[in-house]
């Protein structure tokens, strides 16, 4: 390939339409006691603005594929200039918005094995719609190795059968119990304000809730529509999307880690989301779902059938009874810690003045503080009941959390460090941590276990250093071509 290209002009039409909205929001905020002409006009400028500059940069930037790389060159008044290798590339993904749709367009999106703007793509191109999904077939069959195409992955059977009202569901129970609490909690302090207090001191209860609850759950249910899910060798690729359509794809061989997560409802429900932690991939919600809200044991299916790499049986090791003291420790710190802070808060804010408060008020003050301590407590011992970890010949098993649990598999060969961690409690008893350290979509990940034997926790750094000494490792699993397997093993990062 030695194709030099431009994208499409719709590029100029969606600048111009974010200057309008952007013209609108800041002329109405800072401009409204001017009269509505001020405001139209100053949103027209801006408007005239940004239409200009995409323009400029329409047609400055030029797209160039090579035979071994993208090289992409900007010659604005910043310039930019990009090479990207194709042996790096993760994943050529295409991307549908409303204009690209009106346009007859798509988006290709080229994202790198890297973890620097994970959730972001190194290059956009837009394109006519057969151009696009004709350039990702040329180059899915070098990154992928397969010679399949768009139209002939659109026959292949999804692998789960997900319906749009558990999309919805989804949606609303997926999140983390903290931030439907939360969001639930400004709600209601929103109402009560509007209802006892002629809506004074509404607006930012109502901003809270809409950015912590309202638009993440609408994002979701947009983005997560017409789900399907479907593998062809070891290539898996995920559709989904109502008004913006999402094609994304990656190989097996970048899947660091596998998560079954269970939000403390979807629990009582019986069901779970299934996750990946794959470099080089990662969006908004920071795992690519392999799995949207159902139940348990159809996302223990899909985890066999769609990553058997991962569906290791292996022996579970709980916490010892030894380990319910330092966890509870710990939780009456954080609680007394949390209580000491929200109290400060008040203090300085000054809504909290012990003088002047009656006595009623001293036993509502105190009711929360014990409520809180209980509930640290109460997930204390949920941790502790909660809490395993599994070693397996190729993988390890950890089951984290309290009130939302989840199981994480990771495989050996992706950890970059493995170490022991214990506090004075534990390490008095024999006991602590294992901590690893990856490098996740997200940059550098660390996740810790529950409180084990000194001699199960250290195990894991053990058996990596083992498999490198021995020749269990082999970075050329996770590597595409065959020009880098001459470069030399340096240990679980690889070359």
């Amino acid at each position: 390939m030695h194709d030099s290209m431009r994208a499409h002009p719709c590029v100029i039409l969606e600048g111009t339409l974010r200057g309008l909205i952007f013209g609108l929001v800041f002329s109405t905020m800072f401009m409204k006691n001017m009269g509505v002409m001020y405001v139209l006009a100053i949103a027209a400028l801006v408007t005239v603005f940004f239409t200009a500059v995409s323009a400029l940069i329409w047609r400055k930037t030029e797209y160039t594929f090579d035979d071994n790389e993208l090289h992409v060159a900007r010659r604005t008044i910043f310039a930019k200039d990009v090479r990207i290798q194709y042996s790096r590339l993760a994943s050529v993904n295409i991307n549908r918005s409303l204009v690209n749709r009106l346009t007859g367009t798509a988006t290709l999106l080229f994202n790198v094995n890297s973890t620097v703007n994970s959730t972001m793509a190194e290059a956009r191109l837009c394109l006519r719609e057969d151009l696009a999904e004709a350039l990702r077939n040329e180059l899915s069959s070098v990154i992928f190795h397969k010679d399949v195409t768009v139209e002939e992955d659109l026959q292949v059977e999804t692998l789960a059968k997900v319906s749009n009202a558990e999309i919805v569901m989804h949606g609303f129970l997926s999140q983390s119990t903290l931030q439907l609490l939360f969001g639930m909690a400004m709600l209601a302090y929103s109402i009560l304000q509007l209802v006892y207090n002629d809506g004074r001191g509404i607006i930012l209860p109502l901003i809270m809730f809409v950015a912590s609850e309202a638009f993440p759950v609408a994002r979701i249910i947009l983005k997560y529509f017409n789900y399907r899910i479907y593998r062809v060798g070891d290539t898996v690729t995920v559709e989904s999307g109502l008004f913006t359509s999402y094609r994304s794809s990656f190989r097996i061989g970048k899947v660091n880690s596998v998560r079954i997560r269970q939000p403390l409802i979807a629990r009582a429900l019986g069901m779970a989301t299934l996750e990946a932690e794959v470099v080089g991939i990662a969006g908004q919600e920071k795992m690519p779902l392999l799995c949207p809200l159902k139940p348990k044991a159809e996302v223990d299916s899909l985890l066999g059938k769609l990553l058997p790499e991962f569906d290791i049986p292996v022996d579970e090791v709980h916490e010892p009874r030894s380990a319910m003291l330092p966890t509870s420790v710990s939780a009456l710190a954080s609680a007394a810690a949390s209580v000491a802070g929200i109290l400060a808060v008040l203090l300085i804010m000054g809504h909290y003045e012990p003088d002047g408060m009656t006595e009623l008020g001293c036993y509502v003050v105190l009711a929360i503080l014990a409520s809180f301590a209980a509930v640290m407590l109460i997930r204390a011992v949920l941790l502790h009941r909660n809490r395993a970890i599994m070693l397996g010949e190729d993988i390890l098993v950890m089951d984290l959390g309290g009130y939302d649990t989840s199981r994480e598999y990771f495989l050996y060969d992706k950890v970059q460090i493995a170490g022991t961690r214990a506090g004075p409690a534990a390490r008095r008893r024999g006991l602590s941590r294992c901590r690893i350290g990856m490098i996740s979509a997200m940059g550098k990940r660390s996740v810790v276990s529950g409180v084990f034997d000194d001699a199960v926790s250290s195990q894991v750094q053990d058996i990596v250093m083992a498999r490198i000494r021995d020749g269990r490792y082999d970075y050329r699993r996770y590597q595409r071509f065959a020009a880098w397997r001459s470069t030399p093993c340096r240990g679980p990062s690889g070359p």
